[in-house]
């Protein structure tokens, strides 16, 4: 039990630098990689996916754009803090102009 408790609060604190971390160790700085990997996923219009161990959801948004208004993405994770970034990200792409 000790253990899932300190795992999650190292997500829950990694959360916040996690996208900036893997930018600066990655030569993806564009996604191309997430878009990839969006692409391979069998996915069309109206389809419903559930993300597991979403993070902070980077290719949960990917996804989103792919089954379009009529369908639903929904990610999961354990750490809080994953999910938080997550909702933020989400509540800017739900903003954006179309």
């Amino acid at each position: 039990m000790m253990k899932r408790s300190i795992r999650r609060i190292y997500y829950d604190a990694f959360s916040q630098f996690y996208d900036r971390f893997v930018a600066l160790h990655s030569s993806d700085t564009q996604g191309a990689g997430r878009e990839f990997l969006s692409n391979m996923v069998p996915v069309n219009e109206g389809d419903r996916i559930l993300d597991v161990c979403t993070g902070t959801g980077s290719l949960l948004l990917r996804l989103r754009k792919k089954v379009g208004r009529g369908g639903l993405v929904v990610g999961v994770d354990f750490s809080r803090g994953m999910l938080h970034v997550n909702q933020k990200k989400t509540e800017i792409y739900e903003n954006m102009p179309c």
